[in-house]
């Protein structure tokens, strides 16, 4: 009987408790016996898998190798050790960087004096807009309604550290801005028809960015930045001089359709526009 049918057996028996030190004893020598059988095989794998790369540092260290060859083998671990924890530093599964920024806003001293003044729920802190720096991550974390912290995340050191509160105020959309969207929109001509026939916009959404991030036009912007996740507001505008226009949306109901029109407010241009019927899927046409 084989080894493994042997322990199988032992393994599946119903014994009276009479027979459990004989039971015992067999599977026990069984078990060994096949131990060291597999045991042997693995230490024979072992041996032709060994990785080349570490038989070439182990080679290095051997008695009979010169010194500069052991330095400079020891040398190469230490750079392979720090480029292995880098990496896995680095990554996103280990890192959380909202978490990190959040906690850097909480344990700043003027932000818990806002906090604790205004008696906000820290569990109402919220991340608003984030953008790529030069070696790192802008967040900018809305405390209550009239504050936000702007936190610089360092993707080298895994720092954060909170560089700024500035105010945030916020505003109904003014007359003056619904009638730059129209005249934006209605060079359109499709979209200038339907305002013109009495159709009136119903929602609103405005996109902002840093000023100092402002460029020529969306695309630019974009492709100079890298983009990001712009500070958006719904039926109001940003009062202040940090933030800038990037982009606004509005909807039109007329006639059974819903049109929807996306605007560069940089280049103060039409983006895309689209039509589709009342509560169904929006079809995006994009303006070259």
């Amino acid at each position: 009987m084989k080894n493994e049918d042997l322990i199988k057996k032992l393994e599946s028996a119903r014994l009276p408790e009479a027979e459990l030190h004989t039971h015992r004893r067999l599977l026990k020598t069984a078990l060994l016996e096949n131990y060291a059988y597999a045991s042997n095989k693995t230490a024979t794998a072992a041996k032709r898998r060994r990785i080349p790369i570490m038989s070439i540092i182990t080679g290095f260290f051997r008695s009979d190798r010169p010194a500069w060859q052991k330095a400079m083998a020891s040398t190469f671990a230490v750079i392979l050790l720090l480029i292995t924890a880098l990496a896995i530093n680095m990554s996103p599964l280990v890192r959380d960087y909202e978490a990190m920024a959040m906690e850097a806003t909480l344990n700043d001293p003027e932000v818990k004096e806002i906090i604790e003044y205004g008696e906000i729920d820290t569990d109402t802190l919220k991340i608003d807009a984030v953008f790529d720096i030069e070696n790192g991550i802008r967040y900018f974390i809305r405390i209550g309604e009239g504050k936000i912290a702007i936190v610089d995340l360092s993707k080298w050191t895994f720092a954060s550290q909170i560089v700024d509160v500035i105010d945030i105020e916020t505003v109904p959309i003014t007359d003056a801005s619904k009638q730059k969207l129209v005249g934006i929109a209605s060079t359109n001509l499709e979209i200038k028809a339907i305002l013109e026939s009495g159709a009136s916009i119903y929602m609103y959404y405005f996109d902002y960015i840093p000023a100092y991030m402002s460029s020529s036009s969306f695309s630019n912007f974009v492709h100079e930045t890298g983009g990001g996740s712009p500070f958006c507001v719904k039926d109001e505008e940003i009062i202040s001089d940090y933030w800038t226009e990037l982009t606004a949306r509005f909807w039109i109901e007329y006639e059974g359709n819903k049109y929807f029109v996306f605007i560069d407010m940089l280049s103060e241009s039409i983006l895309s526009t689209s039509c589709s019927p009342i509560d169904q899927e929006v079809t995006t046409t994009i303006v070259k």
